[in-house]
């Protein structure tokens, strides 16, 4: 497998781990800052499953299948899963700040390797999700603050 489709799978898995614990707790948030919360979370699921949607579509467009289980996610992914668990409105925000500093960091090497490897449009691609996961972190710690 092309180091490229190794990036993008890990990618993905890494996003879509994320996509479905946000989506937890977007249903199961509490507490006086429900609808800030509820409203937030529900904008960055919907932008996470739009990022797994085009992440796969990608690898389809070098030629590979993408996977498409959660036992292949999570076994691809660092970010891991609580099951059982349901953390207080401020912990669910800490658990997805540091997810997204995990997505964060591995859209940067991402990035690095497409560089690398003189693949634009792969890098303009990877960059583009970055700079949402950015903006993400960023509103997750203005309401840490």
């Amino acid at each position: 497998m092309h180091t490229s489709i190794h990036t993008l799978n890990q990618l993905l898995s890494e996003i879509f781990i994320l996509y479905t614990k946000t989506l937890k707790f977007h249903w199961n948030v509490r507490g006086q800052n429900f609808g800030p919360l509820h409203a937030m979370l529900n904008a960055n699921y919907l932008a996470l499953q739009n990022q797994v949607d085009l992440i796969a579509e990608r690898i389809r467009m070098h030629g590979e299948l993408a996977p498409g289980t959660c036992k292949e996610f999570l076994a691809n992914a660092t970010i891991k899963e609580n099951p059982g668990v349901n953390p207080s409105d401020k912990e669910m925000l800490k658990e997805l700040l540091a997810d997204h500093t995990t997505v964060i960091n591995a859209l940067k090497k991402a990035v690095d390797q497409f560089n690398k490897e003189n693949a634009q449009s792969d890098v303009d691609f990877a960059t583009g999700i970055l700079q949402e996961h950015e903006k993400m972190a960023w509103f997750i710690r203005a309401h840490l603050e």
